[in-house]
């Protein structure tokens, strides 16, 4: 059982270009494909497209992405470069025509302009590149590279999105998660808290939404739960965070989790209302 301890992340300042656009900072490298809680990953693109995450917001790297697609990062900038001017020439023509145009042309919806430093020191041009400007970029190519980007963007954002959205239901659950396990990956993620939902409701969250006619995509079950449920939720989730740090195995988890559910039904038959 991996039971590697993440020291607090060391960050790294990647500068914003002057175009006004925020900083974005990247944290303390570790060796997985998805960066959950902001950390970044290394660059191996062995696994798939690499992803961080800022204020909620999830990004590719432009130098992942030119690897990914096989082509000159000098050479992704710069076309970059011209979609933003495009999208800057456009906006201010097409304003008086549609009043919602310099809102869908804002090139900061598709990139966020930056810098990196190489090995030599030197100040270099780079993008952090949105869900929409993935989608942007992969409209540009064509055949099997095409294809490939367009299925690993679209697996890697649904991924960081799930791990962002359980992380809002629970952040130090999931602080927990990451320093659990040494080269944390999505499914660690959705595999606890798909053991706590069992535990507590009988069923995963999809499970529960499929039963109660609820919207697939509607994101957490947390406000179609009763009371009593989201309660009991809570406290597991509390409760696990303290079992992780412990070292304990799932197994072993899911057991002392369900010995609690049992104790708090005990205790609110006899009045006492639901443990801590």
């Amino acid at each position: 059982m991996s039971q590697a301890k993440h020291e607090a992340p060391t960050a790294a300042t990647v500068e914003a270009g002057n175009t006004g656009q925020h900083d974005i900072h990247e944290a303390k490298p570790c060796p997985c494909s998805i960066a959950p809680l902001g950390q970044e990953c290394k660059r191996d693109n062995v696994t798939g497209l690499i992803l961080i995450e800022r204020k909620g917001t999830p990004y590719a790297d432009s130098r992942d992405v030119a690897q990914y697609v096989g082509k000159r990062h000098d050479n992704l900038v710069r076309d970059i470069g011209g979609y933003c001017d495009d999208l800057a020439h456009l906006k201010f023509e097409d304003s008086t025509d549609s009043p919602a145009l310099p809102s869908i042309l804002n090139a900061a919806n598709f990139f966020v302009p930056g810098t990196y430093k190489d090995a030599s020191g030197k100040k270099n041009r780079m993008y952090w590149i949105t869900r929409k400007g993935c989608e942007f970029v992969a409209n540009k190519l064509t055949g099997r590279k095409g294809t490939l980007f367009t299925a690993a963007y679209i697996e890697r954002f649904h991924q960081m999105e799930q791990l962002l959205e359980l992380r809002t239901e629970c952040p130090a659950l999931t602080e927990a998660i990451a320093w659990r396990h040494e080269n944390p990956q999505a499914y660690h993620f959705s595999n606890e808290f798909d053991m706590i939902n069992r535990v507590a409701l009988g069923m995963k969250a999809k499970q529960f939404k499929a039963a109660h006619n609820i919207d697939p995509g509607a994101g957490s079950i947390r406000p179609y739960l009763p009371p009593e449920e989201l309660s009991m939720v809570n406290m597991l989730q509390r409760v696990d965070i303290g079992l992780l740090y412990a070292g304990l195995s799932t197994e072993r988890r899911e057991e002392l989790l369900r010995q609690r559910v049992v104790e708090a039904s005990q205790a609110r038959l006899a009045g006492r209302g639901c443990p801590a």
